[in-house]
């Protein structure tokens, strides 16, 4: 609209102004709006996605079968002594050298009566079959006193109420034997074949000592 006495050019220099002004803010909002998004968006990367199942290793072992009984052990391990005559053992022990130091002895119907070891592990006939009760004891030099010197090798003791002999004489050593309500180093076994007193040990000089072995073979045995 016009004015009285308003100059033309002052009234279009006036709207240039302005209009630049405004082209000016525009820009300054876009680029203070893109700063403030950039700076407080996070993008969280999508969470990990796992496909398939993870097992874990199992160890392998080998069957063992004989005349009168069966036992599976750690599939390194061989045969290192087999006697029939007087009395019947038989000896097995790893091969593995990361493993070594590590055998298992089985007497059959020849229980050595006056065998020290170092710990005692309680088992109970099943059937033809023998299974643990309870866990393996700590070394038997930390419960039990000897009553002479004569007698360190072979010292009366007892682990969950069962009687066994404990070698004081090389209470460094971790040989575990067997105790049952039997009697002493024996377990009576029924089987077809008939009844056998059986006894086990199992030693251990490894650094780090691992008794399972000596439990998951006694729960594979199985007298024919």
């Amino acid at each position: 609209m016009y004015r009285l006495g308003e100059n033309a050019i002052k009234r279009h220099h006036r709207h240039m102004v302005l209009l630049t002004a405004g082209i000016v803010l525009v820009l300054f909002s876009g680029v203070y709006i893109k700063k403030e998004l950039k700076s407080t968006t996070v993008i969280s990367p999508a969470p990990p996605v796992t496909t398939g199942t993870v097992k874990a290793e199992t160890a392998k072992t080998q069957q063992i079968n004989e005349p009168l009984f069966y036992i599976e052990l750690p599939a390194d391990w061989k045969l290192a002594n087999k006697q029939t005559t007087p009395t019947t053992t038989y000896t097995w022990q790893s091969t593995d050298t990361k493993r070594a130091g590590r055998s298992i002895t089985f007497y059959l119907d020849s229980v050595p009566s006056g065998l020290g070891v170092n710990r005692a592990l309680s088992v109970q006939a099943a059937g033809n079959k023998i299974s643990a009760v309870g866990d393996v004891s700590d070394n038997c030099a930390s419960f039990t006193s000897p009553n002479s010197t004569e007698q360190l090798v072979a010292t009366p003791a007892k682990w969950g109420g069962q009687p066994f002999l404990c070698d004081l004489a090389n209470y460094n050593r971790d040989v575990v034997g067997i105790v049952s309500a039997d009697g002493l180093n024996k377990v009576n076994v029924n089987s077809e074949s008939g009844t056998h007193s059986l006894f086990f040990t199992y030693t251990d000089n490894n650094i780090q000592p691992d008794f399972s072995i000596f439990i998951i073979a006694l729960q594979s045995f199985q007298l024919k």
